[in-house]
């Protein structure tokens, strides 16, 4: 609540630079000055200007006006991220995206029971030190449900009899139909082609790392080899993950 020093106008705002403005609805221009709020885009939030007469409700959100709502907003923040495999990628990956604040719930999935209980307890002791997440870990798909984005980094290897790879595809795809494979296992381009045919979903749901690791390594040692900060050398490693691969480079000091 701002005090106003004209008794004509009185004024709640939710955004503090709207303040300076308020003592112009005042004067002559006051007019003007609702008009011009009523239509500029220049503030995302909402303010109410009240004056004797009625009640101006501005709506100043850009991005209500430039974006289309395609499904309506959840309540609370959530982000479900699962990790198939507790090895040293999948944890390395589960851990980023913990400090990181990215994800709500994080969900491990592992045939191996007691390292991935081992696992899930090393997160969950570092909780107290992040925002808070949940943390759950089973070998039972059905803990997955929900999950936004699923990373896959458990090898392709199997027992005799059983299509692990199949399995994993289509219990994720069953409990989280509307999530997102992203694939990190190696050959991960073999893989992440497998994983769309096998899964059903659309390609544009199915995401390989693909060269970004190898892309990374290029940045890093453009940097060293020039002695830049890596963040302003741009290289790109194009073609299959692995030997096969072709160089791209492009350098932004």
């Amino acid at each position: 609540m701002f005090p106003c020093p004209t008794p004509s106008l009185a004024a709640v705002v939710q955004l503090d630079p709207l303040a300076c403005l308020l003592p112009l609805a005042g004067s002559d221009n006051g007019g003007f000055l609702i008009d011009w709020l009523k239509q500029s885009t220049a503030f995302s939030h909402q303010c109410i200007l009240s004056t004797p007469d009625n009640i101006h409700f501005v709506n100043m959100s850009t991005v209500q006006q430039i974006m289309k709502e395609i499904s309506p907003a959840m309540p609370t923040p959530h982000a479900k991220i699962t990790f198939v495999g507790v090895g040293q990628v999948g944890m390395a990956c589960a851990f980023s995206i913990l400090v990181q604040h990215v994800a709500s719930e994080i969900c491990l999935i592992d045939i191996a029971e007691d390292k991935l209980m081992g696992e899930m307890m090393d997160l969950q002791h570092g909780l107290p030190f992040v925002k808070h997440c949940t943390i759950k870990a089973s070998t039972d798909y059905a803990v997955t449900a929900g999950s936004k984005i699923c990373v896959i980094s458990a090898g392709a290897r199997q027992r005799e009899g059983e299509s692990r790879l199949s399995l994993v595809h289509r219990n994720l795809v069953k409990y989280s139909p509307n999530t997102i494979l992203l694939v990190i296992s190696n050959p991960v381009d073999l893989l992440t082609y497998v994983t769309w045919k096998i899964s059903g979903l659309p390609r544009e749901r199915v995401i390989g790392s693909g060269t970004n690791l190898d892309s990374a390594r290029l940045r890093f040692l453009m940097s060293e080899r020039f002695n830049i900060a890596p963040s302003s050398c741009h290289g790109f490693i194009i073609g299959e993950h692995g030997d096969s691969s072709g160089k791209l480079i492009v350098i932004n000091i």
